[in-house]
């Protein structure tokens, strides 16, 4: 028999506080990639700090120094994928006074916060997360809107994109509940 899987989210009430930590989805087809070419990348940093020089007799070497500069942001967005992809969380707070959400790295990221009063229309977005798909590419690798969407005058902001689909329409139904009793 298989195991009852009981989600992702670690959801936690005090009052009419609740607290959702949604882990992000790994992704192991990301990591061993980002993790391959990290190594790389690094083997040819350390291949040319050797061979070539940034300073010379007539001066800063501008290709050098343009090269490097886009090599190391280059390998700088690959770590911080790798790192959110291990290590990412999205942090929900709904109270009576704000929804707040909040997609961070080791405490450090976006947080927004909606007014309670104008958040409605909670419901499921169905995002596909093949590589291939065209509506949202950006799923496969651990970014992009969410599959829980609400309303917020004319926004529709979202989180939630590392959960499956039930458990998805639990947490709309949960915050449905929730943003209909703050108010």
């Amino acid at each position: 028999m298989e195991k009852l899987n009981n989600g992702r989210a670690i959801i936690k009430t005090k009052g009419n506080e609740t607290n959702l930590v949604i882990p992000v989805k790994r992704n192991y087809l990301i990591i061993i990639f980002s993790t391959v070419w990290l190594l790389i990348w690094f083997s040819f940093i350390n291949i040319f700090n050797s061979n070539f020089a940034l300073f010379t007799d007539d001066g800063i070497d501008t290709f050098f120094m343009v090269w490097v500069s886009f090599w190391f942001l280059g390998g700088l967005i690959v770590l911080l994928l790798l790192l959110w992809n291990l290590f990412g969380k999205e942090r929900i707070n709904i109270n009576s006074n704000y929804l707040e959400v909040n997609r961070n790295l080791f405490g450090i990221g976006r947080k927004k916060q909606y007014d309670i009063k104008h958040v409605e229309g909670f419901r499921f977005n169905e995002i596909p997360d093949s590589m291939f798909s065209m509506k949202n590419r950006l799923a496969f690798w651990g970014l992009g809107e969410g599959k829980i969407k609400f309303d917020y005058g004319m926004k529709s902001p979202s989180f939630g994109l590392g959960l499956e689909d039930a458990e998805s329409n639990y947490i709309v139904k949960l915050m449905k509940e929730k943003a209909t009793n703050n108010r």
